[in-house]
């Protein structure tokens, strides 16, 4: 066996593949960003940095404040979803 560059070991293959792919497509369209379900991600993001700004100035620490912050934002988040979930029962 000798050794070379490997080059000539190698095969080259040559893949055709013809594929069908079935799925779902879903168009939404502007109406629904307009509303107030569209606003509740960009207000939940910027009332989230309010909240990591104030804990920044709380504790004195970037490093604090992110983890601060994000204990109460998954603190709040599971308060409301066990409200929700009681009100719906």
């Amino acid at each position: 066996m000798s050794q070379g560059t490997g080059t000539r070991n190698w095969r080259v293959l040559s893949l055709r593949l013809n594929l069908t792919l079935h799925g779902l497509r879903i168009v939404e369209g502007c109406s629904g960003m307009l509303g107030p379900s569209g606003a509740v991600i960009p207000v939940t993001t910027t009332v989230f940095f309010i909240l990591v700004i104030s804990t920044r100035f709380l504790y004195g620490d970037w490093a604090t404040a992110w983890t601060a912050a994000g204990s109460l934002a998954a603190l709040t988040a599971v308060l409301l979803a066990w409200t929700q979930m009681a009100i719906n029962r």
